[in-house]
């Protein structure tokens, strides 16, 4: 049996004029699946962001978790599937314009049935 490998996957972006930033982080590979149990959240905003994580749409429907500290947050013990084909994307708002964000994921990763 094979043994399982920590996923752990990261992307970032800038706030735009409206201090709002999007990044996406996507289950790519055919057959890759992700269980996502820690999400890490960051940034070097001046004001205090909100964050909120989708899953698939940015739409009220498909939020999974939100933040009032989107500039330094961790969630652990959370439970995301994530399959080939869709994304999570992180969304920070009310941050200062230019400003970096991050978005960390961890969990486990397989592809095809094995764990990686």
């Amino acid at each position: 049996m094979p043994s399982a490998v920590r996923l752990d996957l990261s992307n970032s972006a800038t706030l735009d004029s409206n201090g709002k930033g999007i990044v996406q982080l996507s289950a790519a590979g055919s057959g890759e699946k992700w269980n996502v149990d820690t999400v890490t959240v960051t940034s070097n905003s001046a004001l205090a962001t909100k964050f909120a994580l989708y899953k698939d749409h940015i739409t009220a429907a498909s939020v999974l978790l939100t933040s009032e500290s989107g500039n330094n947050d961790t969630a652990t013990g959370v439970d995301i599937d994530v399959s080939f084909g869709q994304s999570l994307y992180g969304v920070w708002m009310e941050g200062t314009p230019g400003a970096s964000v991050r978005l960390d994921i961890r969990g486990d990763r397989t592809i095809g049935g094995r764990i990686y």
